[in-house]
């Protein structure tokens, strides 16, 4: 009876015992599954923690390119903007523009650009003057000889003297008379005022102020060793 009793008391331990192990091994596996699938969320935390942060730099590289690729535009639309309004400026439009065309056909057809600037600058609008006079002086060059010509206008109010290159022989040696292909030296001296030069190809215009009168002066190559002046008279201004 009692060899009985222990057996039955030592089976009842050791199956208490293998209760307890069970437990325990089930609680500890229990407890090791936890924490593997707590390191698991953190590590799958931790990347898409990674992978929102890549996400966040490509979105604000994203958004400096637009922001950049904005002031891009805005700068390309300020140019165009500049440019159209200097083109508005400086290309002749309606009335300017077709005189702009008449001018260059001129050109085209050989109208020589000096002849047309002389044309252009002797163009006026009606004014009150009186009938055009023409008059004509010998140039001065190094080798000449003789008193200075000269041509006067408004009773020797206006004299008007040159000096000018010599022109050369087929030998080389200077003439007396001035080359016309080369730039002449005009004084003009009015009286009560200092002289005025003006230098250039002929042929070339000039005004000159007197008084209340402007006197415009169209000055032309003439025969050999002299220019011809042609001077209007008009009220001023």
């Amino acid at each position: 009876m009692y060899d009985t009793e222990r057996r039955y008391r030592r089976q009842l331990f050791g199956r208490i015992v293998r209760l307890l192990v069970t437990i325990s091994v089930c609680v500890g596996i229990g407890i090791i599954s936890y924490q593997i699938g707590v390191e698991d969320l953190q590590a799958e935390k931790r990347q898409h923690e990674q992978i929102l942060h890549e996400m966040e730099g490509r979105l604000s590289d994203m958004a400096q390119r637009v922001a950049n690729q904005a002031l891009e535009v805005r700068r390309v639309k300020e140019q165009s903007r500049l440019i159209q309004g200097r083109y508005s400026e400086e290309v002749p439009q309606g009335a300017e523009r077709a005189l702009f065309d008449l001018m260059q056909a001129r050109l085209s057809d050989g109208l020589g650009i000096d002849r047309l600037r002389f044309l252009i600058t002797s163009a006026r609008v009606e004014r009150q003057c009186v009938a055009a006079e023409t008059r004509r002086f010998l140039v001065r060059t190094p080798v000449s000889v003789g008193p200075r010509s000269a041509a006067s206008f408004e009773n020797d109010t206006i004299t008007i003297t040159g000096f000018g290159q010599s022109a050369k022989a087929s030998d080389g040696r200077p003439q007396a008379w001035f080359d016309a292909a080369k730039p002449v030296r005009l004084a003009f001296a009015v009286i009560g005022e200092a002289e005025v030069f003006r230098e250039g190809l002929l042929p070339f215009t000039h005004s000159v102020v007197a008084g209340d009168r402007e006197f415009r002066f169209q000055v032309q190559s003439g025969k050999r060793g002299f220019v011809n002046v042609t001077s209007d008279n008009c009220v001023y201004p």
